[in-house]
């Protein structure tokens, strides 16, 4: 069966695509950036750089949940799907990264 794309279709499957894989991708690269950066925190006796990175990645975690979000209500099946498994991701990845940020509060860079 062929399936006719209406005008603007690919836009909004990028949307779809972004809200559902951009958490675990922010959130895999924060933590790459953090764990590397543990020794320049430790270092510098300051871990700041390192909270500064997870709160900037919780935010863009949770500007895929928005993208999902205005996803949610899309009338075509796939979307509608991509959608929720964002929400999900960016909550399950969001609550990581919350966790993740506890633990720098609550930890030293420097002890290994």
């Amino acid at each position: 069966m062929v399936q006719h794309v209406k005008e603007g279709d690919e836009k909004a499957d990028a949307i779809a695509w972004l809200a559902m894989l951009g958490p675990p991708l922010v959130w895999i690269l924060n933590f790459e950036v953090i764990y590397a950066g543990v020794l320049s925190a430790c270092e510098a006796k300051s871990k700041i750089v390192l909270i500064i990175c997870s709160i900037l990645t919780l935010a863009l975690i949770a500007g895929c949940a928005l993208l999902a979000r205005r996803e949610v209500g899309s009338e075509n099946r796939a979307r509608h799907f991509m959608a929720q498994v964002g929400l999900m991701t960016a909550g399950v990845f969001g609550l990581v990264e919350i966790a993740q940020l506890i633990a720098m509060f609550i930890m030293d860079p420097c002890q290994a």
